[in-house]
């Protein structure tokens, strides 16, 4: 007999990001106190710069895990591993949230999601994720923002030619000027 403790989560069918959403894209394998450190990090770093208000539920900025099943430098993830992947870190990320805290069930921080993707290029992830963020909250003239969470080893990826068209500087650059006028911003940290 496991005696795991329950932990609170919905799964939701459909996707749906509030607007100026960081996104934290990783494998994940295995998740560690690091990546829950980066991720709380800039969340407050981020908060700094825009503020977060929902009208009706909690004033924290919401964090989505972004675990993608195909990787530009890796195989396929096999399904029982990403459920084993999620599971712990459901298991890592409750009992980090709930540390100093008086209550007996540990629960996943209610503003942090976790989003299973096929888009291991950021174009890709842009593309998909763009397509689930709520606008209204931000009022209509705001276009969709997403801000990504990267640690520097994506950083250095994100800066080499080799993932780009043609494996060429300019493809580079312009796929990051691109991604600049979607939209996207980067809050990079070391883990």
């Amino acid at each position: 007999g496991d005696s795991a403790t329950p932990i609170a989560m919905r799964s939701l069918s459909e996707t749906v990001l509030p607007n100026r959403s960081l996104v934290f894209p990783g494998s994940f394998n295995p998740v560690h106190v690091g990546h829950l450190t980066l991720a709380n990090a800039s969340i407050r770093t981020l908060e700094k710069h825009e503020p977060y208000i929902h009208p009706r539920r909690h004033n924290d900025k919401p964090i989505f895990f972004e675990l993608s099943l195909t990787n530009v430098d890796k195989p396929s993830i096999d399904p029982k591993i990403v459920v084993s992947r999620v599971n712990k870190f459901m298991k890592l990320a409750s009992s980090i949230d709930n540390q100093g805290d008086d209550s007996s069930s540990s629960s996943f921080p209610q503003q942090w999601g976790i989003v299973l993707t096929r888009a291991p290029l950021f174009e890709e992830k842009l593309k998909i994720l763009r397509s689930k963020v709520l606008n209204r909250l931000e009022g209509p003239e705001d276009s969709p923002r997403i801000n990504f969470v990267i640690g520097t080893d994506t950083m250095v990826r994100i800066l080499n030619p080799k993932y780009y068209r043609n494996k060429a500087r300019e493809s580079m650059i312009e796929s990051l000027l691109e991604l600049k006028a979607s939209g996207v911003g980067f809050i990079v940290g070391g883990r």
